[in-house]
């Protein structure tokens, strides 16, 4: 049975106020710190915690943004954080970029080049997001699946899985694929876990499939995720939805398109489940870390001043 206090202990953490009247949400902000939206943790003072957000930020020393800038030479570098941003030609940034690239947010914007703009880095700001969220859950899955494909060789006396799992052809030359990187083309030797890195989100995605139900899932992968959903097929079914919609997400951030347009708290809450279906530590884990909400709430609304 899944652990529902888990599932309750997620909900919680993801319940925050929506402004959908506007097009974009309101956090409240005793979810929000700097850098990161965060509810707050239960403080063990037993452990010598102390009451503050958590995870705590890393500061590092002397690499503000100002110091940076400087270094670097960049214009209205001691420009204040609470300033105006400075003036840009935005025509001629446009001209910089291809009309397909523009025209999504040409449209929102009423054919208003500066709002056009504002959404377009809005949106870079929207995909460094999403591509950190799901970077996180992609490590915890592959590894929770890869550990469940490993001990379903062990007990059948396997050498490893890469040989003997029944992949279609697809699988296999990704596989191969993997294992030339990982070893330079056979010119080093093959560690298990760096063809697992090779392995794309893409490959795990497809490996929770329903065409793997029989061959992997029931055998295998349904015990990767030992606080999903307790039917089988439930839980295959869970799986392939949320690692499907973030591998769509993650592709067209990592592409650089638009993905003004799609509900990311609605992914975020996906990020967030799949990972907790692993444990609840790296579900609690992406929900601390991930900043999806944070750039929801500073989403561009159409028609502002």
């Amino acid at each position: 049975m899944p652990d529902l206090s888990l599932n309750l202990a997620v909900e919680a953490r993801l319940r925050m106020p929506l402004d959908v009247a506007s097009g974009g949400v309101r956090i409240n902000s005793s979810y929000q710190r700097t850098g990161v939206i965060c509810p707050r943790r239960h403080v063990d003072s037993s452990k010598g915690e102390t009451p503050a957000m958590w995870p705590r930020p890393v500061i590092v020393p002397g690499s503000s943004k100002k110091r940076i800038q400087e270094e670097l030479g960049v214009a209205n570098a001691d420009r204040g954080s609470g300033d105006q941003a400075p003036a840009r030609d935005y025509e001629a940034l446009a001209r910089l970029l291809s009309a397909e690239r523009l025209g999504s947010y040409l449209r929102w914007s009423g054919g208003d080049v500066p709002a056009a703009f504002a959404l377009y880095e809005w949106n870079m700001a929207a995909s460094a997001a999403v591509m950190h969220t799901t970077g996180m859950v992609e490590v915890v899955v592959r590894n929770a699946m890869d550990r469940a494909l490993v001990e379903m060789g062990d007990a059948r006396g396997w050498q490893t899985w890469f040989d003997r799992a029944p992949l279609d052809q697809r699988g296999r030359i990704d596989i191969q694929k993997a294992r030339d990187r990982a070893t330079r083309f056979g010119s080093q030797p093959e560690i298990h876990g760096k063809v697992v890195a090779e392995l794309s989100l893409g490959f795990w995605r497809y490996l929770a499939a329903s065409r793997y139900l029989t061959a992997l899932w029931t055998p295998a992968l349904y015990a990767a995720f030992p606080a999903g959903p307790g039917d089988k097929l439930e839980a295959q079914r869970q799986v392939d939805r949320c690692l499907k919609n973030l591998l769509l997400v993650r592709n067209r951030a990592a592409h650089h398109e638009p993905i003004h347009r799609r509900n990311l708290v609605q992914d975020l809450r996906a990020s967030v489940e799949v990972a907790s279906w692993v444990s609840s530590e790296a579900g609690e884990w992406v929900a601390d870390l991930s900043t999806i909400a944070e750039v929801v709430a500073d989403r561009p609304v159409a028609g502002a001043p």
